[in-house]
């Protein structure tokens, strides 16, 4: 049983998880990996299977170039003790994989708010993808939960922790193959009126 079904089938719930809005469906899994989870630690398959967070949602342009998976600014900023560089993603507490790969307007803006803390527009596109398929891609998935946003995780090039024990601004060049191949991982959700 996972944790949104724990909460739902506990003696005080009332309703379903269909029954509630994206924003209280994220405190809920953000409740329960703020428990279960070690911020700064890769997100493991045992603790995958047992949390049921085996992906994330990532914002992204419309048409998810290598050019926007290219690290800068706030991606170099350490977050806690994980000082590896990466890109920002939530965990997937909407459970996309169920709906048909697609969300509503208002999970969209959910997303974007919590990931990168501005409103949701038309030019923004929410990808998925499943944490094996980025470690497949040659990228581990770091719990690192921020002040605003308890499902925050960054997604860091596994050459940058074999290669850089303290990685500045200008030392990290990926390849292009490395981005293509992070690029690959990810799938467009719709967005449904």
């Amino acid at each position: 049983m996972d944790w949104l079904s724990k909460k739902f089938n506990s003696p005080d719930s009332e309703g379903s998880p269909n029954d509630i809005g994206p924003e209280r469906r994220f405190q809920i899994a953000e409740a329960a990996a703020i428990k279960l989870l070690e911020p700064g630690q890769p997100i493991s398959r045992d603790v995958q299977s047992v949390l049921d967070f085996n992906a994330v949602l990532f914002i992204g342009n419309q048409s998810l170039n290598t050019n926007a998976l290219r690290l800068r600014g706030r991606d170099y900023q350490a977050i806690g003790d994980l000082v590896y560089p990466g890109k920002s993603a939530v965990l997937n507490f909407l459970r996309v994989e169920s709906q048909g790969y697609s969300i509503n307007e208002k999970e969209k803006d959910v997303v974007t708010n919590r990931t990168i803390a501005k409103t949701a527009d038309r030019h923004d596109g929410i990808y998925y993808a499943t944490i094996g398929d980025l470690e497949e891609a040659g990228y581990t998935t770091y719990y690192a939960p921020v002040r605003t946003n308890g499902l925050h995780v960054r997604i860091v090039n596994t050459l940058i922790t074999k290669v850089i024990e303290f990685p500045t601004m200008h030392e990290i060049t990926l390849p292009e193959e490395s981005l293509d191949n992070l690029r690959s991982a990810f799938v467009k959700l719709a967005v449904n009126k």
